[in-house]
């Protein structure tokens, strides 16, 4: 009877952690944005006419910027018309909507491989660090809850067992809440500095003004990371410039060491996701 209760319990506990688990990294439940199609948009798209396609979805813009698919299918199109800034531009947007979607992620690297054969591998996205770079690839914050989630339910069999804290499931729940506190730090660390990609081709200056020293120039499809999330004004605005008329955003545009790599951007040359 005793071995029977186990074996009921033992079940209970693994079932509901592959639930939650399944849960917390956001699998299944979520519509791909492949099956969320402009009737129109995708007539045309699957005919070969893109820039038919293109004229149907373009001035939808505002009333849709917050619609992963119609970024999804805007990113697509510019993918096939060899414009890969702009495809870039529009499938990263989709990809902040909508971080987990397959369609997505698969059309996102393929237009950062297009837009890398025209710029250079190392000019697509030059500011990121490793960890920043690994939180985009790999789901740090989905990790560290999984993880945490385990722990948690190891710990618990551990306890219904009655089982001293030598038992291997409870060291490997250890092991596993010090991964997720780890993933949990790395998270943090890459959402600090959120990136901000260029949407038309300017120049980063040594401060919040074009009066500022020229340090480089960035084309449209680049990413960069912010630096100081509140813009400022040109503090010595040109004749007939209004204060305040034209923003400026801190931004690194390369790997810092120590204060290289810092400048300052048009906040409207940006999208700032």
């Amino acid at each position: 009877m005793t071995t029977l209760r186990s074996m009921r319990l033992r079940n209970f506990v693994f079932i509901f952690l592959g639930l939650t688990l399944s849960l917390s990294l956001n699998w299944g439940g979520q519509q791909s944005v492949a099956a969320a199609q402009d009737t129109d948009y995708l007539n045309l798209y699957q005919s070969g006419k893109f820039e038919d396609a293109l004229r149907v979805l373009e001035p939808q813009a505002d009333a849709k910027k917050n619609d992963a698919a119609y970024h999804y299918n805007l990113g697509s199109i510019y993918l096939q018309l060899n414009r890969p800034s702009q495809a870039v531009i529009q499938l990263e947007w989709a990809h902040h909507l909508k971080p987990t979607d397959r369609d997505i992620t698969k059309n996102r690297d393929l237009a950062r491989e297009a837009l890398a054969k025209v710029l250079g591998e190392t000019h697509v996205d030059p500011a990121s660090n490793p960890v920043e770079r690994l939180d985009e690839s790999f789901p740090l914050r989905q990790a560290a809850a999984a993880l945490a989630l385990l722990a948690g339910f190891l710990t618990l069999w551990t306890v219904l067992r009655n089982q001293p804290k030598s038992d291997p499931a409870f060291i490997l729940g250890c092991a596993f809440l010090l991964v997720s506190l780890f993933a949990g730090i790395g998270h943090y660390a890459a959402t600090r500095h959120p990136g901000a990609w260029v949407q038309v081709a300017d120049v980063i200056r040594s401060g919040p003004g074009s009066q500022f020293l020229e340090l480089s120039r960035v084309e449209p499809g680049v990413k960069l990371r912010v630096s100081d999330s509140e813009p400022r004004e040109n503090p010595n605005p040109k004749a007939g410039e209004k204060p305040g008329e034209e923003l400026w955003m801190q931004v690194r545009f390369s790997e810092p060491k120590e204060t290289e790599g810092i400048g300052w951007i048009k906040v409207s040359s940006l999208l700032l996701l």
